[in-house]
Formats: C-alpha cells, structure tokens, sequence
C-alpha cells in the first residue's frame, strides 16, 4: 500500500510549528479514512532512550520531512538497522519489526487492540496473526488527547491542560480540518470524557445517536457510544467513544464480541460511505 498525504495535511503542516508538545499530529497513514484517538502514548525519556523527545517533541517537524517524500516501503526495519533510534524511527510506519501479540519488548497491548479492530473492518485482506507484523498502521491514523504522556491512566491537572490545549480550545491542532474530516473516528478513552469534561458533540461537530453495545464481560463493562454528523451538503461521519483499546486474546481484558461490533459498525459505515462518494 502506498501513502498518500491529502491537502488537508499539508494544510496542517503550514498552519502549525513543531515547538509545542501540544501541536503533536501522530503516527500511521494521513490518507486513511479511519481516525483512532487514544489517551494518551507511554514513551518518556529514560536510561534506554529520549522516547519522548523523539516520538512525541518531534512529530511534527518529522512529518514535515516525510510529507511527498516518504513511504511505507522507506522506512528501516527496526530490528535489522543500523542506524541510531532519532534516524530510524519514523510515525509513519513506528517500530515496523513489532508483532501482533508478540513478546513485551517487541508489542504492545494497545496497538494489539487496534490492530483487531482492523483486523475486524478489513476482512477481506488477510487478517494479521500472532507473531506477525503489524500492518494497521498502514490503512489508520493514531492521534492522542493529551500529549502528557504517563505509563498508567491518572487523573490530572498535566493532562487537564494538554487536552485543552489540543482538543477542548477551538484553537487546538485537533479542531483543524484534517482531524475532524475522516469518516470514521474511534475515540478510545473511555472515562477521559467524563475526567476531562470533553463535550463530544461540541468539539468534533457531531450528534449522540445512542449507545450500540453495552455490556459487562469478565467483570468489565465494555460499551459503544455512536455520534453521526449529517450536515447538508457534508458526506456523513461517524464517531465511535468506547473504552480504551488493549489486546483481548489470552488475558481477558476485552472480548472478542466488542472487537468484532467496533469492526462491523465501521465496515458497514464505510461501505456506506464509498458509495455515497461515488455517487
């Protein structure tokens, strides 16, 4: 698959600066019609590496680097490089050698929840299994709230601020037109709505259509808030609040029959879509 940066991400790239953490874009494919926002990412810098500094400090002078110039194909295997951490990382394509449900040190359990859920709309394609590499990357883009980055959710004034700054102020980099135009965004943060007092329908131009899946398994409860924006003369765009994504197989942290309704809404959704474009 090859990437493409649409005008309204070159749009984002000349309105902005790189100097702010909050002004950070995210990582994946900018021409995808699929939008996931998480809470927030858990890279700080540390003895290993100045994570932060290059993932998040970073991101968006990369992207102005990579914009027309890079693709899925250009980035180094992370595994097999040579070259040091701040060359070859890339938001693009992020650690491209990690592996859906691999080990700790070469997966992630959040990445693990987005890749099912791609797994889930695209079951056409064949579906990534355990110990291959990831490939969502390539067909969604990954944003966060806050750019306040913490190993494990607590509510605080850091966070409070960052979300503010990127979503809550009508000024923030997640008001601009490439974040609210893709046809299907995947808020996974579950209580950061309520912590964080972020008024969905206000700040992503959308109305609360009803809850499409609420239940509790294996003492979670597990659920799935749809938003619908139909303005005339606008292709419609669908919202989708639910927990945060973490991998479901083998620990039990979500059910496969949440994934597997996150994948069917969006699929249908985007068939939808395409046609209504087409037409």
């Amino acid at each position: 698959m090859k990437v493409e940066y649409p005008q309204r991400f070159k749009d984002l790239l000349n309105k902005y600066h790189g100097t702010s953490p909050n002004n950070y874009i995210g990582q994946g494919n900018p021409g995808a019609n699929i939008l996931i926002i998480g809470k927030e990412c858990t890279a700080t810098n540390n003895e290993i590496g100045n994570f932060y500094t290059i993932e998040t400090e970073m991101n968006f002078e990369t992207w102005k680097k990579n914009c027309n110039k890079i693709d899925f194909r250009d980035i180094s295997d992370w595994e097999k490089s040579s070259l040091p951490f701040e060359e070859k990382y890339n938001p693009l394509y992020p650690y491209n050698s990690w592996v859906f449900q691999g080990k700790k040190d070469n997966s992630s359990k959040t990445w693990d929840g987005y890749q099912t859920i791609i797994n889930q709309i695209f079951p056409s394609q064949k579906p990534v299994q355990k110990g291959e590499h990831y490939n969502f990357w390539q067909h969604c883009f990954i944003t966060e709230l806050s750019t306040y980055n913490m190993d494990s959710s607590v509510k605080n004034i850091n966070t409070q601020t960052s979300i503010n700054e990127r979503l809550i102020s009508r000024k923030g980099i997640l008001r601009n037109d490439f974040f609210q135009q893709f046809p299907i965004i995947i808020l996974a943060c579950y209580h950061y709505k309520d912590w964080y007092n972020i008024d969905i329908e206000e700040c992503f131009n959308q109305k609360y259509i009803g809850l499409l899946f609420n239940e509790k398994i294996d003492n979670k409860n597990e659920f799935i808030q749809g938003h619908l924006n139909c303005e005339k003369g606008e292709l419609p765009r669908l919202l989708l609040h639910t927990n945060h994504a973490i991998r479901y197989t083998g620990d039990g942290l979500h059910s496969e029959k949440y994934y597997d309704k996150i994948g069917r809404l969006c699929k249908k959704f985007l068939e939808f879509y395409n046609e209504l474009k087409i037409n």
